[in-house]
């Protein structure tokens, strides 16, 4: 009986070892595991903020290369950018002085009562102190006019730097020329008076209507 019992004990401690084993597994290898999925969401993580840093970097990175490729203002200066201020200024000026000389014209002006001379016994006797043996009122003299201008303009410059006086009116077909210095329109017989011509040519029209070019000749000359 004695050792039935001794026997009965000893398998019950052997029971009781083998479960105590296999618990002891069992926590070992859910601690393992643990472990592992543990080490493994760290790792993910740790790729997942490497790859996050890339990404920054990259943006960073492009971003920088577009700001250093960023289209230039645009030069509103008309100016050349490499260009040095001295020719750039010189550029300006040579371009300034080119327009105002293409707003100017020169001409001449000249006036003359010539067949005055040859019809001296048509001339009232009152006018004869007034007339001159070269028949010249004013020689050929240069002027400066701007362009659009008409030949009465350059007749008032001419006469102006010449000191002659011009007798002139206004009618319903512009300015009509009298006279010069005191030798006027029918004073050499009725049908006597001033016309005016342009290179050589007679215009038909008031002076004040005809517009000059460059290197115009024009001369008034008295006809009886």
């Amino acid at each position: 009986m004695r050792k039935f019992t001794v026997f009965l004990l000893s398998i019950l401690l052997s029971v009781s070892f083998t479960a105590c084993s296999i618990t002891g597994v069992d926590d070992y290898d859910k601690t393992t595991q643990l472990h592992s999925v543990t080490a493994a969401k760290t790792k993910a993580e740790e790729k997942t903020d490497a790859t996050e840093k890339s990404t920054e970097k990259s943006t960073e990175k492009s971003t920088e290369k577009e700001s250093g490729t960023t289209k230039k203002p645009e030069n509103t200066t008309g100016k050349k950018a490499d260009e040095p201020a001295g020719a750039q200024e010189s550029a300006t000026t040579a371009k300034s002085t080119t327009k105002k000389q293409a707003q100017s014209i020169n001409c001449t002006v000249m006036i003359e009562y010539t067949k005055i001379l040859d019809h001296l016994d048509r001339l009232d006797n009152s006018h004869r102190a007034l007339i001159n043996e070269s028949g010249i009122v004013l020689s050929q003299t240069s002027v400066t006019v701007k362009e659009g201008e008409s030949v009465y303009d350059a007749l008032k410059k001419a006469c102006e730097a010449g000191g002659v006086y011009i007798n002139s009116k206004s009618t319903g077909y512009g300015i009509y020329i009298a006279g010069f210095d005191g030798i006027d329109e029918k004073d050499c017989g009725s049908g006597s008076g001033w016309l005016y011509s342009v290179n050589g040519s007679f215009p038909g029209k008031s002076c004040d209507k005809y517009i000059l070019n460059d290197g115009d000749r024009v001369v008034f000359s008295y006809t009886c």
